[in-house]
């Protein structure tokens, strides 16, 4: 019997734990071998100081991931099928397969990915968003083995209730959670890295635990 605990946390916090002591469980490993794959979204939106900045954080506490970026500039206005090509060719090229994948999109970008991921159109470990959207999916969802995890500030996550995207992953059978931040404060954009952090490291943990990490066929 396959049990799987399915929840949803909306958690209230300003600082996240510093990652670097969390890295401690891959010490076992050899150096070097990437496991896991993170596809970072962008658009014209995303700051290329800012998330230059969060994936030097993110990579240091990261080192059996391999990163990619994409830009969903490039995509047309239903970015699925795109989507689906670009990862698939991207896990090619690195010999891994969808369960290594984790998606990591902040703001439209992110929105355009997860509604992907929760209409079926992507397989992935899981996806990490930050201040995305949260107006209600346009679709009904489908069964998903990705884990969703959410970063917002409070301006963002206002619309949690009833029937938005926030709503919906509260009643979905899905591997959910979110962390709510303060919208203001000095420390904004550090808050929000490692906020976002916290969650990517659990995710690539998950995706280096894939029990077909070790093969190089693929499927997106």
């Amino acid at each position: 019997m396959n049990l799987n605990v399915k929840s949803m946390h909306l958690i209230d916090f300003t600082a996240p734990p510093i990652l670097p002591a969390m890295s401690r469980p891959f010490s076992s490993q050899q150096p070097g071998t990437a496991q896991a794959l993170v596809a970072v979204l962008t658009d014209s939106k995303t700051s290329a100081a800012s998330a230059s900045t969060a994936l030097a954080q993110w990579k240091l506490v990261n080192p059996r991931a391999n990163w990619s970026v994409l830009d969903m500039r490039q995509a047309p206005p239903e970015p699925g099928e795109w989507l689906q090509r670009m990862l698939s060719e991207l896990l090619s090229r690195k010999h891994m397969q969808s369960g290594q994948l984790v998606l990591l999109g902040r703001r439209d970008a992110g929105r355009q990915a997860l509604d992907v991921v929760l209409n079926g159109g992507l397989a992935c470990a899981g996806f990490v968003g930050i201040d995305i959207p949260c107006a209600p999916p346009r679709f009904a969802t489908v069964p998903t083995t990705a884990s969703i995890r959410l970063v917002l500030h409070e301006s963002n996550a206002e619309q949690s209730d009833g029937d938005s995207l926030l709503g919906m992953l509260r009643h979905a059978d899905i591997d959910s959670r979110i962390m709510r931040l303060p919208s203001a404060g000095a420390d904004y954009e550090d808050t929000t890295v490692r906020a976002a952090g916290t969650f990517l490291f659990e995710l690539v943990a998950k995706a280096c635990r894939h029990p077909l990490a070790q093969l190089g066929t693929h499927h997106v």
